[in-house]
């Protein structure tokens, strides 16, 4: 009995061992997580240092006629929705000063992988406080402009670009499943 001791004892360090090694080479529990399958968070707060960096942005409409600068955003992750509201300055083609005003939209978010970003998905517009000026399209016409230009947004601006700590827990051969937003956080599921 106990010469077989020993050998099982090494047995049993060597499997000790096998599955310790692949571990220790995982950088972070967050890696490890990935690897294994599960979950990269994004924060409210992270999602608003990125808006914070990137705006004020100008976008040009009808062809340079005018132009709208975004500036202070606030964003807010709630009932599985972004919700995002700017200030906004429009500056008209002949008007010495342009309109001041309010804007606000709600959307889903999606993960494209070539990218590792985050992008809105299906944007809608729920608040465009703009004075009425001459020259300006009213109501309705104004508010499918706003869609119009958010969906050309969607498509081409990303919302959160993942970081390379945060791609390396998407690793290759991995995909994507979900992105949810729970609790003020975007989760974004990783398959096993």
């Amino acid at each position: 009995m106990s010469a077989a001791s020993p050998f099982r004892r090494r047995i049993a360090l060597l499997l000790v061992l096998s599955t310790m090694l692949p571990l220790a080479g995982c950088s972070s529990m967050g890696t490890l997580r990935a690897f294994l399958g599960g979950t990269v968070v994004v924060t409210d707060a992270e999602l608003q240092q990125r808006f914070d960096r990137r705006f004020p942005r100008d976008f040009e409409l009808g062809g340079g006629i005018a132009t709208l600068t975004l500036e202070q955003p606030q964003s807010r992750l709630q009932d599985d929705q972004l919700w995002l509201a700017f200030d906004v300055q429009a500056t008209v083609a002949g008007l010495r000063v342009g309109p001041r005003g309010h804007f606000a939209l709600v959307s889903g978010l999606r993960f494209d992988p070539d990218s590792q970003a985050l992008y809105l998905h299906e944007p809608r517009l729920t608040r465009l406080d703009l004075p009425r000026m001459p020259g300006l399209p009213a109501g309705e016409e104004l508010l499918a402009l706003g869609d119009a230009l958010l969906a050309e947004y969607a498509r081409n601006e990303p919302v959160y670009v993942l970081s390379e700590r945060r791609q390396s827990q998407v690793p290759l051969g991995r995909s994507v499943y979900r992105v949810d937003i729970e609790n003020g956080r975007i989760v974004i599921g990783v398959t096993r």
